[in-house]
């Protein structure tokens, strides 16, 4: 079983690490919405490091991973990762749309 799953938000992916497992030929890394799943299959490296391209900002996502062995048969899951994407907003972007609902909108400056 892989230990200690890392997610970090790299601004347009999810970077995941973790350790390697003994006897491991690859793994197979889960996303879901909800601690508590379900949790799809969104890829299966070689390495201990996976990219996720497709996490949407604004959102909170789950990540487990599991080891398999030369016969692919699966280790038990990680612990869960979780991290939620943060939007990043451009001020001086071009607008998009309007605000019609009278809420209260704010983001961080980037440079």
């Amino acid at each position: 079983m892989p230990l200690g799953l890392l997610a970090s938000d790299q601004g347009s992916s999810v970077q995941l690490s973790w350790s390697a497992s003994t006897n491991a030929a690859g793994y197979r890394v889960k996303r879901a919405l909800s601690p508590s799943g379900p949790f799809t299959l969104i890829g299966s490296p070689v390495g201990t490091s996976f990219t996720d391209n497709a996490a949407t900002p604004g959102m909170n996502f789950f990540y487990t991973v599991a080891a398999a062995n030369a016969s692919n048969v699966e280790s038990g899951d990680s612990d869960i990762a979780s991290i939620v994407r943060v939007l990043h907003f451009d001020p001086n972007g071009p607008a998009v749309g309007s605000v019609t609902d009278g809420g209260s909108y704010s983001w961080l400056a980037t440079h």
